[in-house]
């Protein structure tokens, strides 16, 4: 045990596993004896921990020892799994490419010379198709000339390549900060841009990203199931900052490489919580278009849907006025049409997101309003969901004469509801994309419109709990929707309120 805090897991000690994972040491830094030696405790291991499993009593505390006489049996929990099919968004680096990708690191002062064989090895993982063992590698490596960098535009190239035993080592946790330990502004980002900073950010920190370095390190990740995606896409993030830090007269703009380039100067962050609202607005949307296989009876409902519909008129003018940045036009088109379908809402949804919405180190109180809107689009997408369901159990039951008289009837109060639900559900939409155009908050006046999101989550969560299968209370989730109308229209007409009186008052 104490060989091992000495080696690995004490900083005052070697502490090889720190100094490795975070990129501080070059190949020949480091003798083979060490990986040797570790090769002989780790195979060592097992009849040791058998030694400690015949210790009397132990058994009864400790849950990592076998009961006397048996075998050690260490319990590994599960893997972690990496999805790949959201980091599609390089080009493939296809294997006749990869000799370009080695002259590249080659001859980048991104890369130091004695870290450029690890470089080398990582793009030969890469043509293996040994995704795992390439992260491994290609991570501490970015971490290490990104700390080279980070050191030199913020003054302190001391921190550049040490590895101190008193002060905290600068990793990718520091160097991706917003502003270094002393409160100064990180100028990291001046240096590398805003997109290669959120391909950073996405991969590494944001919560509902693959967080790839920390779970590669930590262990957590069977290498052989690790989806190429992620290689690539880590690799094709290398080609673009080696290629930043590469003279013109060095730089060979071959198809792979400008291929990238063009990537990171239109890179959208994939996995901040503003990014995965549009996804999840646009799967609420794709989940309402399911309603249009409900067989309804437009006679029933008709007088209903024109009161719902006023307050859809509503918003839609409020949404008119708070997406300056769009021509009027191009809204109308998106929003003004016979009963609100669903493709202009989708058209409506990425109309909005073409203003550029900052999501990098935005403040906490934005985050909070947009985990707010989160729950509400989460809810409603449950709510669709269910009926869509519902709907659709009820009426295989119908056409195999399965209903009984009360179930016959509360299938006709769902048909006789579709409508009022279809609006509101258009409501929450477009509620959402004027929320999103408020970013980012202003103090004091925002306050009540928080407060308004707050009541709306509310009745997300009361219609998500009526419409499921255990209720299926249509009368009490109608009542509800008109609730909701009324709620939107009182609260528009107070916000139209407020701004008229700001304005005269600045007259």
């Amino acid at each position: 045990m104490c060989l091992l805090r000495c080696l690995l897991g004490h900083p005052l000690g070697l502490n090889v596993r720190n100094v490795l994972w975070h990129g501080f040491m070059a190949p020949q830094e480091l003798p083979k004896e060490y990986a040797y030696l570790l090769l002989v405790i780790v195979g060592s291991l097992r009849k040791r921990l058998n030694q400690c499993s015949a210790v009397p009593g132990e058994e009864t505390f400790n849950p990592l020892y076998a009961p006397s006489g048996l075998p050690f049996k260490l319990l590994h929990r599960r893997y972690l799994s990496l999805e790949g099919d959201s980091m599609a968004v390089f080009p493939d680096v296809a294997e006749s490419e990869l000799d370009t990708v080695k002259h590249l690191f080659r001859h980048s002062t991104f890369i130091l010379p004695s870290m450029v064989p690890v470089w080398l090895a990582a793009v030969e993982t890469v043509q293996e198709k040994r995704s795992g063992e390439a992260l491994a590698l290609l991570l501490p490596c970015m971490e290490h000339s990104l700390r080279i960098v980070f050191a030199h535009v913020n003054g302190c190239p001391e921190r550049a390549i040490t590895a101190e035993t008193t002060v905290l080592y600068t990793t990718f946790d520091e160097i991706l900060s917003p502003h270094l330990p002393d409160g100064s502004p990180n100028r990291l980002k001046e240096e590398i841009g805003t997109s290669k900073l959120e391909m950073l950010l996405d991969i590494l920190v944001h919560p509902e990203g693959p967080k790839l370095r920390a779970k590669i390190s930590h262990g957590e990740v069977d290498f052989s199931c690790v989806p190429q995606a992620f290689a690539n896409h880590v690799l094709c993030m290398a080609i673009a900052f080696c290629a930043q830090y590469t003279l013109q007269s060095e730089l060979t703009m071959s198809a792979i490489v400008s291929r990238c380039l063009a990537v990171e100067e239109q890179y959208v962050s994939l996995f901040h919580p503003i990014s995965l609202l549009k996804k999840e607005l646009l799967q609420l949307v794709t989940n309402l278009d399911q309603w249009k296989q409900i067989t309804d009876s437009p006679d029933e409902h008709s007088t209903t849907t024109d009161q719902a519909r006023s307050s859809v008129d509503a918003i839609i003018s409020h949404v008119l006025q708070s997406a300056q940045h769009l021509e009027e036009s191009q809204i109308k088109k998106a929003l003004l049409v016979k009963g609100t379908t669903l493709t202009p809402l989708q058209d409506l949804i990425t109309l909005l997101w073409q203003r550029p919405l900052n999501t990098l180190y935005i403040p906490k109180a934005d985050l909070e309003v947009v985990g707010l809107l989160r729950s509400i689009v989460l809810n409603a997408s449950r709510s669709t969901c269910q009926v869509t369901m519902t709907a659709g159990e009820r009426s295989g039951q119908l056409k195999r004469m399965e209903l009984r008289a009360r179930q016959r009837s509360n299938y006709d109060r769902l048909l006789s509801s579709v409508a009022v639900y279809h609006q509101a559900m258009v409501v929450v939409v477009l509620l959402m994309c004027e929320s999103v155009s408020h970013l980012p908050l202003d103090s004091g006046c925002d306050q009540g419109h928080i407060k308004f999101l707050k009541k709306v989550l509310q009745f997300s969560e009361n219609f998500n709990s009526l419409t499921s299968p255990a209720k299926n209370r249509w009368a009490e989730a109608t009542t509800l929707c008109h609730t909701l109308f009324d709620l939107d229209t009182r609260h528009m007409t107070s916000h139209m309120t407020r701004h008229q009186t700001h304005d005269q008052s600045h007259d």
